[in-house]
């Protein structure tokens, strides 16, 4: 449970900055002397200055207090201590507790925050925070390196759209994961722009099945058992296939090719005739 101390923010009910130092300090030296670890929380609220900007600083002080009381109610079981650092900064320090540990609490605060918008002037406002994580004994051997680092790990969430906490040890992978993916959704929508091209573009569509294009010509191979239909495109190519749907605009062949059997759309208007068996 959060520590009792006499310097305590009056807006927010959190210990005051100024205790911050003196609280951590006394933790490195327990680290170095007797091997025990504690980490470090620091997290602010997402896009509380536009907030403030919007509605003014009176609503920003209630969201403030809010925040900051739905911190304490999550974590009145978990040895910590919440110090507002300035703003909507805060820090939150566990004694004894490992890097992984404060990553699980930092995503069940995050859940709880967000299950519980903000009511004001009849309106909800649906809450997040961007955080970083430090390990007090091995990101730092002082509360500045330590606060560094953590502020560096809380931009690095912010940078990759906010709603997250990253531990610092951990920004290289958090990168590598978030370029990969950013690349795999390019890739996903390449590949759909350029079906929707080789599928809609009649030039391009001419050029696979110009009869004056043998090699590039597709669906010559006919399925067995089944009843086809002869297509005849007005670039005077044909094809041999069977036909799955059909519509106003366009027709979907089946067809068997040397790789296998696979499908084709084509538009109305680049058939000249069907020709039914």
């Amino acid at each position: 449970m959060e520590n009792t101390v006499e310097k305590i923010d009056f807006l927010t009910g959190c210990q005051i900055r100024a205790s911050l130092a003196p609280f951590v300090d006394k933790l490195i030296a327990e680290s170095k002397a007797y091997n025990k670890d504690f980490t470090i929380l620091l997290l602010d609220i997402d896009h509380f200055k536009s907030f403030n900007d919007k509605y003014g600083h009176l609503d920003g002080d209630q969201v403030l207090k809010y925040f900051a009381s739905s911190m304490r109610l999550d974590l009145a079981r978990t040895e910590c201590s919440i110090f507002r650092f300035g703003g909507d900064e805060f820090v939150i320090v566990f004694p004894g507790r490992s890097v992984k540990d404060v990553r699980e609490i930092a995503r069940t605060l995050q859940l709880m925050l967000n299950s519980r918008p903000f009511l004001l002037g009849g309106k909800l406002f649906k809450m997040s925070f961007s955080g970083g994580i430090v390990s007090g004994s091995k990101d730092g051997d002082n509360l500045d390196e330590l606060f560094a680092r953590a502020d560096k790990a809380m931009y690095v969430s912010k940078k990759m759209g906010r709603s997250r906490t990253i531990v610092y040890s951990r920004i290289w992978l958090e990168y590598l994961m978030y370029y990969l993916r950013a690349a795999a959704i390019v890739l996903v929508m390449l590949a759909i722009a350029g079906t929707a091209f080789l599928l809609t573009n009649p030039h391009f569509m001419d050029m696979i099945f110009s009869a004056k294009k043998p090699e590039l010509r597709m669906g010559a191979i006919v399925m067995p058992g089944k009843k086809t239909a002869r297509i005849h495109l007005k670039s005077g190519a044909v094809m041999k296939g069977r036909i799955i749907k059909e519509n106003d605009r366009e027709v979907e062949v089946s067809l068997a090719l040397e790789t296998g059997e696979g499908s084709i759309s084509v538009q109305k208007s680049m058939i000249n005739r069907i020709e039914r068996e």
